[in-house]
């Protein structure tokens, strides 16, 4: 599995894309795992992969996973202070 923090910056460059660039976001929605794949992120490190698009009348909040091995590390609490989440790119299936 790729570096959960190869995820946090590709998922930062793939929204900043979708914002400024219709055409990739219509793909992305579309395809969104092909996108991904295109980016480094094989299917296989996706495999229950779910776009959900916020709009003005929706919001959407993601829960991380519940640490199954004790507490956060400082890394993760880093990722979390920082708007990310502990589990990344896991999330991203889940955005």
């Amino acid at each position: 599995m790729a570096h959960q923090g190869n995820y946090k910056a590709i998922q930062q460059e793939i929204i900043a894309q979708t914002l400024v660039d219709p055409d990739f976001r219509a793909r992305f929605v579309e395809d969104p795992r092909g996108v991904l794949e295109e980016k480094g992120i094989p299917r296989s490190e996706t495999p229950h992969f779910v776009l959900v698009e916020d709009s003005a009348e929706k919001f959407h909040m993601i829960l991380p996973p519940a640490p199954v091995e004790g507490p956060l590390d400082d890394d993760d609490l880093e990722a979390i202070a920082a708007g990310g989440s502990c589990c990344s790119m896991h999330c991203l299936g889940s955005w």
